[in-house]
């Protein structure tokens, strides 16, 4: 299928596995995310059992996260001949945490996938390190060929959208030399709910500035609609086991 593993192996969870791929253009990284999607719940299904991608299938353990890494390659037509690559790493690293909370929607789709944020090492507060833990950034600033990580996102999320809108706050992060934070501080946080996560969208400039307002509207209106469906269900556990477990 064109498709290159690097590993896989058993992870923290029940039944949770990791699996890792190799470098690639976004674009080809997204078409890879959803047939791997596909390849691993019809082979689940030829042994009779299902493989979830829901974020937080089990309220007592791991979640499911898709952890993002990226690098950056010298363009002379986006950076200066003198521009030192770990700058712009780290300018890309605080673009993406300045507009984190404003495309938390599409990275964390569901209203399961607030479940999981907080819970673990998943991450809920907008810092970084070098260092394994729940931050929402994880880089080496001393290493330009070190990829940054995003661990917030999770895999009932659209690879599309989500790569793209990195790639841009990354690029107005490099653009307007965006600095980072001291490692392990900022009192910032992702939204706690799908809703306030809609608000964040809803009001972002940044949002409108890279995504057709009609792409936006659906975004918040499936969203809430979701939103209400799970406030106004008596056994809120139960509906999202029902919405996600055998969807995502």
């Amino acid at each position: 299928m064109g498709i290159h593993p690097v590993s896989s192996r058993h992870e923290s969870g029940c039944g949770q596995h990791e699996i890792d791929f190799n470098a690639s253009s976004a674009l080809k990284a997204a078409d890879t995310f959803l047939s791997f999607k596909t390849a691993v719940r019809s082979v689940a299904e030829t042994h009779d059992v299902h493989a979830s991608f829901m974020p937080k299938p089990l309220r007592d353990d791991c979640g499911n996260g898709m952890h993002i890494s990226f690098n950056i390659i010298s363009d002379n037509d986006l950076l200066e001949e003198s521009t030192d690559m770990r700058d712009a790493m780290q300018s890309a690293a605080a673009g993406i945490m300045k507009y984190i909370r404003e495309f938390t929607l599409l990275t964390n789709s569901t209203v399961n996938s607030y479940a999981r944020l907080g819970e673990f090492t998943a991450p809920r507060n907008i810092i970084w390190s070098d260092e394994e833990g729940s931050q929402l950034i994880r880089m080496n600033c001393n290493d330009s060929d070190s990829p940054v990580e995003l661990r917030a996102a999770d895999c009932g999320c659209n690879p599309y959208f989500v790569l793209g809108i990195m790639i841009y706050s990354a690029l107005e992060g490099i653009k307007n030399n965006m600095q980072l934070p001291e490692k392990n501080t900022g009192n910032e946080r992702l939204p706690e709910t799908i809703e306030e996560a809609a608000e964040y969208a809803e009001k972002s400039e940044f949002l409108k500035k890279y995504i057709s307002e009609n792409i936006i509207e659906i975004f918040l209106k499936y969203s809430r609609d979701e939103w209400r469906e799970y406030s106004a269900a008596y056994d809120k556990e139960a509906f999202e086991d029902k919405k996600y477990f055998y969807s995502l």
